[in-house]
């Protein structure tokens, strides 16, 4: 019995209305953390738990992905829409949610759109400070990290939070904390193992 083989699949061939060019197009999303740990600006966009990261990740895209539309099982579909593959462009779209160590506040790492810093992060002992504890708390589950905080159903004190924080943290797992300050002031944190 031959087995199948998955190799993979391109997010969307488009078509440019106004140009009339073919255009392959890798979506892609993620949610990455600044460590000033790391050597090399780009290198520093790690995973909330370090798993992996920004340059990886745009590699894999690049490395992996873009070669899937010169394969022959890609170039038989594409004769079927009556494509050619010389004449499409590739292009990467990925959308990115960055946060800072909260020492970096108000700091625009390189080759990065201030759009795109959501938060901060910080370590478990400095959320247990004072500072913290007139404060609202949900912790979203992972998909739910694209969701506006003030969409949140359950709000937690900080005393009640800190255990369900503390349950992550052992399994090394950074959760994220949708802090809620007052009725229209939320933000969103990180906090991390390492």
């Amino acid at each position: 019995v031959a087995q199948k083989v998955t190799l993979g699949e391109l997010d969307f061939i488009v078509r440019n209305v106004q140009t009339n060019e073919i255009i392959h197009v890798e979506l892609g999303g993620k949610l990455y953390l600044y460590d000033l740990e790391i050597g090399g600006e780009l290198e520093r966009w790690i995973g909330p738990n370090r798993s992996d990261s920004l340059l990886t990740k745009l590699n894999r895209l690049q490395e992996f992905q873009f070669p899937l539309l010169h394969q022959p099982q890609t170039q038989i579909q594409l004769a079927a829409w009556q494509l050619k593959q010389e004449a499409i462009q590739q292009q990467i779209c990925f959308k990115v949610r960055m946060f800072l160590p909260e020492s970096l506040s108000g700091y625009m790492p390189p080759y990065i759109c201030a759009e795109h810093i959501r938060g901060y992060y910080i370590t478990l002992p400095k959320f247990q400070s004072s500072r913290f504890e007139d404060f609202q708390y949900f912790l979203p589950e992972k998909q739910d990290w694209i969701v506006d905080p003030k969409y949140g159903e359950v709000w937690f004190t900080h005393k009640q939070i800190i255990p369900l924080i503390e349950k992550s943290l052992l399994t090394m797992q950074s959760p994220m904390v949708w802090v809620k300050k007052s009725e229209k002031d939320f933000e969103t944190i990180f906090i991390v193992f390492w």
